[in-house]
């Protein structure tokens, strides 16, 4: 039937049935849109970790205090590793909810 009546009110079974999907639609896409601005934000993290890591491993240090705060920043850099590693991962993860659920162009994510 198209239509019930619930305590002597017509309510139209094809309009609910629109609008609750209309509602699921809308809240898929929200859900969407915030998973890759987070998976974004995310590999810029990661991005940044990266391009700063290489440029400090990058110097060669010419003195004695050089040497020092290099093997200082060596030992920052080991110390985040196991994090971004977790977050690259976490990416992954994402990436593949991404290209599972969405119909987008992912080759440039």
């Amino acid at each position: 039937p198209d239509c019930e009546f619930l305590e002597n009110i017509k309510v139209s079974l094809t309009e609910l049935r629109r609008q609750i999907r209309g509602e699921i639609d809308s809240f898929r896409d929200r859900l969407n849109k915030s998973l890759i601005k987070n998976f974004s934000a995310q590999v810029d993290e990661i991005k940044n970790y990266l391009v700063s890591s290489a440029s400090v491993l990058t110097q060669s240090p010419s003195t004695l205090l050089e040497l020092s705060e290099s093997q200082k920043s060596w030992k920052e850099i080991v110390k985040k590793k196991e994090v971004y590693q977790g977050k690259a991962v976490d990416c992954r993860r994402k990436l593949d909810l991404i290209k599972e659920h969405l119909l987008v162009d992912t080759s440039d994510l």
